[in-house]
């Protein structure tokens, strides 16, 4: 099930921030108006700076603010991820739905406040990102109710890079984890829905190694595509519930959903860093 897919059938008027093109699962890297154009640029021109940056250990670049000294575990992505130091000492977790714009936002601004005094860089995009440049209000709501804001956040579409890159991705459902799967085939055992990765930190034990290689041991002696074939749950059991274009009541049963299990993985990768 797909947020656009989903949106355009429900009957409803297109609200302001949801009145968008989604780039279809599958087209990585397709960018089809200008508008589109101007965010790979913007993504590109991050990557650049990601890369500038490593030479600055204790300095974060984001587009929106230019250089600033911010925690990129705190700040999570606003237009693109945010990088200090040596990727090799700092865990990267992705966090993946259809649209972006509700669930894996709500996902990510969550675990980096829980994640906040660690080493952990948590970053969100979406398999078929809609054209916009804001989370959905419902999701900001769920997230002003914690403190948290999630006003500069930004859609992107999700890449084979990216998911290549992380040393975790979760993902909303079990169909999302074989869209990313079929096009990043080398990640397939890092990838999760986030539902069975909350499973498998409350039912394996914690290895004794500590910090990001013991959380980086964590994840590769549970391998993904195990856990999902040895799971007894469906994979409607496992789909985080779609709130796109639907009303505030949604969106809280899509968090009643979320929120147990973004504690649980919360609660294990503190125990893991020690």
């Amino acid at each position: 099930m797909s947020e656009p897919r989903d949106a355009a059938s429900s009957g409803e008027p297109a609200q302001a921030d949801e009145a968008v093109e989604p780039v279809t699962p599958g087209q990585w890297g397709t960018f089809r108006t200008r508008a589109d154009q101007r965010r790979l640029a913007q993504v590109q021109a991050a990557k650049r700076a990601r890369e500038a940056a490593r030479a600055r250990p204790d300095v974060s670049l984001s587009l929106d603010a230019g250089p600033a000294p911010v925690r990129p575990q705190q700040a999570g992505h606003e237009v693109d991820s945010l990088a200090t130091g040596d990727d090799r000492e700092t865990f990267t977790i992705l966090v993946v739905c259809t649209g972006n714009v509700c669930r894996s936002p709500y996902f990510e601004r969550v675990l980096a406040a829980d994640l906040a005094r660690l080493p952990v860089r948590v970053e969100g995009a979406g398999t078929g990102a809609l054209l916009i440049d804001r989370m959905s209000s419902g999701s900001q709501a769920l997230l002003r109710e914690r403190g948290l804001d999630g006003a500069r956040y930004r859609p992107r579409q999700v890449t084979p890079a990216l998911v290549r890159e992380a040393d975790l991705v979760l993902t909303a459902s079990r169909e999302h984890r074989r869209v990313l799967v079929e096009e990043a085939p080398t990640a397939a055992s890092r990838i999760f829905a986030l539902l069975d990765f909350a499973d498998v930190c409350a039912e394996t034990p914690l290895p004794r190694t500590k910090g990001v290689d013991g959380l980086r041991e964590f994840v590769a002696n549970s391998p993904a595509g195990s856990v999902e074939r040895h799971s007894a749950r469906s994979d409607a059991d496992v789909e985080i519930l779609d709130p796109f274009r639907q009303g505030p009541e949604v969106f809280a049963r899509m968090a009643a959903q979320a929120d147990p299990a973004l504690a649980t993985v919360a609660a294990a990768v503190r125990r893991i860093m020690g």
